[in-house]
């Protein structure tokens, strides 16, 4: 009646239901950190800039044609930063941290949809006073990169996507789980242990020996950046 594929999906979600509610039972409410006390992630060159009652975190470095950086799920500008030591001598890079993950935090008006985000990232470059531009994202920065170019075609020279959502593909059971509304709202209040978080984190790697120590631990303190829990999970519905 059900295919094997739609019976192993299911399990996973009822034992990632399993786990949340577990959780947060045995370890409570999530914490929330303000961003004054992640202000380690923001040293130079970071920079913020207002953007519609947004206050935006980003960097903006080197020399050349404009390339922004869209990160994906979770993340946060932080993932390019490899990219940039190699990219810096022929663009100006600029990336950002999207709305409702990283510094910049959730969007005042709690109602978000695509068109809220096109909308940000069009008030961003005109913040920023940019024209034309190189644009490439990952993963969920995929996916608004190629809404974007969709949208304003005038503004894009190039665009690059990095395994960007969008196509078919059947999600993680604890990303299926964050979309769904009460579970969602059980995850976005829910201190997972470390060891568990740490896991998670590796398995998005090709090579999880590439996950450092101190990536783990930025991924997790932004995490819990006030707010971004809770919006966070509209996005992922």
């Amino acid at each position: 009646m059900f295919s094997e594929g739609f019976l192993t999906v299911f399990l996973m979600v009822v034992l990632t239901i399993g786990i949340l509610i577990t959780i947060f039972l045995i370890k409570g409410r999530a914490r929330q950190q303000t961003l004054e006390s992640l202000s380690h992630w923001s040293q130079p060159p970071s920079r913020f800039v207002e953007v519609n009652g947004l206050k935006v975190h980003y960097r903006d470095e080197g020399e050349g044609p404009v390339l922004i950086l869209l990160h994906g799920l979770f993340s946060s500008l932080h993932t390019w930063e490899k990219w940039v030591s190699l990219l810096q001598d022929r663009y100006r890079i600029i990336r950002i941290d999207v709305p409702n993950f990283g510094l910049t935090g959730p969007f005042p008006n709690k109602k978000v949809d695509d068109q809220t985000y096109m909308q940000f990232l069009e008030d961003f470059v005109t913040a920023l006073k940019l024209e034309r531009f190189h644009l490439a994202g990952n993963s969920l920065g995929g996916y608004f990169a190629y809404q974007y170019a969709s949208r304003y075609p005038q503004r894009v020279n190039k665009l690059v996507m990095l395994n960007a959502a969008g196509y078919f593909f059947i999600p993680p059971a604890a990303l299926i789980a964050w979309g769904m509304p009460l579970l969602g709202r059980i995850a976005d209040y829910t201190e997972a242990p470390y060891g568990l978080f740490a896991s998670l984190v590796r398995r998005a790697y090709a090579d999880p020996s590439k996950a450092t120590a101190d990536e783990i631990r930025r991924y997790n303190e932004l995490l819990h950046r006030d707010g971004n829990r809770a919006t966070g999970q509209p996005v992922a519905d």
